[in-house]
């Protein structure tokens, strides 16, 4: 077993008993969520966090102005997801609905 191998086990198995680490290695699976998130859609300011009653949730807002043209059209002044993965299905629609208003001016 190579040495990086021993090391996530021993991580793993310390995680198994120890809640501490394993909510640090849950931020750190979210923090790279959201590293991924802000890179796929840089336009949009995006961020998690705990919600009033304890859930996580993931909301992003769009760096622009919304117009009456892009609004009407039906992007979002906000958007807020239970999970990464929804939320990243969302802002491909809303960045699909800004591409379609952008290609259609002269």
């Amino acid at each position: 077993m190579s040495l990086v191998n021993a090391e996530l086990h021993a991580l793993a198995d310390l995680a198994a008993h120890d809640p501490e680490t394993r909510a640090l290695l849950h931020l750190d699976l979210k923090d790279f969520q959201l590293s991924v998130l802000r890179t796929a859609f840089q336009s949009w300011d995006i961020w998690y966090g705990l919600d009033s009653s304890g859930h996580w949730v993931w909301t992003a807002r769009p760096h622009w102005v919304l117009t009456l043209e892009t609004a009407r059209a039906g992007v979002l002044p906000e958007v807020q997801r239970g999970d990464p993965i929804a939320l990243m299905a969302v802002l491909a629609t809303q960045q699909e609905i800004v591409q379609r208003l952008a290609g259609s001016r002269p």
